[in-house]
């Protein structure tokens, strides 16, 4: 754990082997590497963050949470490099919390890729202020969420810009934790909470498997304004493929769905529900990449376009299905639950 100095690291493996005779509660080392403070930047190049799948019932079951931790307090500058590196068997892969104008990297080019193996969260980023974060050429498996940004608004800060690009991933087993497994999830609370400008978001070119997820959906876009969904291939099976919640102006476009089967929808634009009064998602432009894409939008989102698209009107889901996205939302998505 390094507090105000810069760390790099590379062509190293670094590993926690078993557990101590009583368990770990939860997990028994809380990262390999970290980086906390106020200042402090840290690179890994072609490392090997290694942990153990055990018995114990914490978040994930292994003897690891972490492999990279970077935390602010409640912010840090920190440039944040990692590339060839691998993670294997951890609840996060890496979280990289509280940046501050900074620039984050993960994998850049297909020579720098990463990879992520069996993890609750493979990358986890809440909270960066004025930053540059970009998420590129990686390959996730059998991780139950495989990206995750969180701009919740804990503090008042300036937005973000996020870029996800070409990376692969296969979600799939059934979180304890979540009850929903995703491939990409976005939120941003900063309008909502403090009327800072929105974050940039662009996921484009990604592709996203889902296997053996009894609740899963590709990407989730939630509680954003202006973001870009581009290109992205998904396939397997889903209760929606892209759901939209409480967003506005985002761009929907070319993204390939054909080889998806969603037991709801391949689209869905649906409303947060949770709030008083609720808040529908609005003024989004859905480009179909065929006519046998099939969207579905609740009865708030209004002021939506869609173009080349078979818009179904329907019946909301089903009581377990909603249930479960209510409880995921409860998690993580209604806009006063999280100023709450």
């Amino acid at each position: 754990m390094f507090t105000k100095s810069d760390i790099a690291i590379s062509d190293l493996t670094l590993r926690v082997a078993g557990q101590p005779a009583g368990g770990c509660q939860g997990f028994c080392v809380l990262a390999l590497l970290g980086v906390v403070g106020q200042t402090g930047s840290v690179s890994a190049t072609r490392v090997a963050f290694e942990g153990e799948p055990g018995p114990d019932t914490g978040f994930g079951a292994y003897n690891l949470y972490g492999g990279l931790l970077v935390q602010g307090n409640p912010e840090i500058k920190a440039d944040v490099q990692v590339i060839g590196s691998r993670f294997k068997n951890m609840s996060e892969a890496i979280r990289v919390w509280g940046v501050a104008e900074s620039r984050v990297s993960i994998g850049g080019s297909p020579a720098d890729a990463n990879t992520f193996d069996n993890h609750v969260i493979g990358i986890y980023i809440p909270e960066a202020d004025q930053s540059v974060v970009n998420i590129s050429q990686n390959t996730v498996v059998n991780s139950d969420v495989g990206m995750m940004i969180v701009q919740n608004g804990e503090w008042d800060h300036q937005p973000a810009n996020f870029t996800i690009r070409h990376n692969q991933m296969t979600v799939s087993g059934y979180s304890s934790v979540f009850n929903w497994n995703t491939g990409i999830v976005v939120v941003d609370l900063l309008p909502a909470n403090y009327g800072e400008p929105a974050s940039s978001f662009e996921l484009s070119n990604n592709d996203i498997r889902l296997a053996n997820c009894p609740a899963c959906d590709g990407i989730e876009v939630n509680v954003t304004e202006g973001a870009v969904v581009t290109g992205n291939k998904l396939s397997g099976t889903a209760v929606d493929g892209i759901w939209v919640w409480a967003s506005d102006g985002c761009m929907l476009k070319a993204n390939n769905l054909l080889t998806l089967t969603s037991s709801w929808a391949d689209i869905l634009l649906d409303t947060d529900y949770l709030d008083t009064p609720s808040v529908p998602t609005t003024n989004c432009t859905v480009v179909g990449g065929d006519p046998k894409n099939t969207i579905w939008m609740d009865s708030e989102s209004t002021d939506n376009t869609l173009v080349g698209v078979n818009n179904m009107h329907r019946n909301p889901p089903g009581p377990s299905v909603r249930n479960a996205m209510l409880k995921k939302a409860q998690m993580g998505k209604g806009t006063k639950a999280l100023q709450r």
